[in-house]
C-alpha cells in the first residue's frame, strides 16, 4: 500500500509539496518540481511562500482553495489554483499544499472575452451600417430625381427639406462614435 500511494502522489499531474508545521516544504512531487522549475532538493527547507502568493493569516491547519500566483526558479510567475490543508494523520503537525497552472485556463477564458468584445463590436458595427445607409439611400432617391426632375420645384423644395437632414443625421452617428 505504501508503494502504491508513492506511485500514485509520484504520477500526480499537479504540483504537491508536503509542508511542516512552519510552512517549510519536506517534499515535492515530480510535476511540483517542473512547474517550479527546481529540483526536489533545491525545494526542501524552502518556505512556501517564498515559491507562491500565500494571503496572510493562511492557516496550515485548516483546508482552503484558492487561486494565486507562484513563481518559478527564472522570476516567472504563472497562475495557479491551489488547495492546502493538514495532512490527515494524528499528531503529523504537516500540511498538503496541491497546485495546478492555470495559464491555459486563464488564456482560454481571455481568448473567450476577446472572441466577446469582437462579437460586440461586430453587432455595433452591423447596426451602425444599417443606421449610415437609411439616410444615404435618401440622399440617394434624390440625387436621382435631380438628375431627371431637376427642374421640378417640388423635388427641388423636398430635396432641400430632406437631403440636409439625412447628412446631418449621418454626421450625429459619426460624433456619437
Amino acid at each position: 500500500l505504501e508503494k502504491r500511494n508513492a506511485s500514485i502522489v509520484q504520477s500526480l499531474s499537479g504540483g504537491l509539496l508536503t509542508l511542516d508545521s512552519n510552512g517549510k516544504i519536506e517534499g515535492a512531487n515530480p510535476a511540483a518540481e517542473r512547474l517550479l522549475g527546481r529540483s526536489e532538493h533545491a525545494l526542501v527547507g524552502m518556505s512556501a511562500g517564498e515559491l507562491i502568493a500565500l494571503p496572510k493569516g493562511l492557516s496550515l491547519r485548516k483546508r482552503a482553495r484558492l487561486e494565486t500566483t507562484a513563481t518559478r526558479a527564472d522570476g516567472t510567475s504563472f497562475p495557479i489554483g491551489l488547495t492546502i490543508g493538514p495532512l490527515e494523520e494524528a499528531d503529523a503537525g504537516l500540511s498538503l499544499l496541491v497546485f495546478q497552472d492555470l495559464s491555459e485556463l486563464h488564456a482560454l477564458e481571455e481568448k473567450a472575452q476577446r472572441a466577446e468584445r469582437l462579437a460586440s463590436l461586430g453587432r455595433v458595427s452591423a447596426g451602425l451600417a444599417h443606421e449610415i445607409r437609411n439616410p444615404l439611400m435618401t440622399i440617394r432617391t434624390f440625387a436621382s430625381l435631380i438628375g431627371t426632375k431637376g427642374d421640378d420645384k417640388q423635388v427641388q423644395q423636398s430635396f432641400a427639406r430632406y437631403v440636409p437632414g439625412e447628412v446631418d443625421r449621418i454626421n450625429r452617428l459619426i460624433e456619437n462614435l
